[in-house]
């Protein structure tokens, strides 16, 4: 199941962001809602969720500047996993019900930038 979000996740959701907490909470929130409406489009086709899953992330960015190193990545990319959680593509984001799948991919593409893709593969 692959989930396209048609945005990065915001400068604000990084964990080193000293910024003003409203800013921040602003940023999760459109995240979430944008990955949680895609999230249920895409679940829409497949009829059911994963009880388990392994999910592996690309972004798509426009040039070299848009890196991040993998931790902070992650961590940026929680709002965009709840949304996906509220979708009912996995039951929690808990290690009981979702691993990440390394490395984070980047690929640099000006015409589809920005985008974020999640791409939630069922464990057994």
């Amino acid at each position: 199941m692959i989930i396209c979000i048609p945005m990065l996740p915001g400068r604000e959701l990084n964990p080193n962001y000293k910024g003003h907490w409203s800013r921040r909470a602003k940023a999760a929130r459109e995240l979430r809602e944008v990955a949680g409406w895609r999230a249920k489009q895409e679940r829409m086709r497949w009829l059911q969720g994963h009880e388990k899953a392994e999910v592996s992330v690309t972004f798509v960015i426009r040039d070299r500047r848009g890196y991040k190193d993998i931790d902070n990545a992650i961590a940026s990319l929680k709002p965009a996993i709840d949304g996906c959680v509220d979708a009912g593509i996995i039951p929690g984001d808990s290690d009981k019900h979702l691993s990440y799948r390394l490395p984070i991919l980047y690929q640099i593409d000006k015409k589809r930038s920005p985008l974020t893709i999640l791409e939630f593969k069922e464990i057994k």
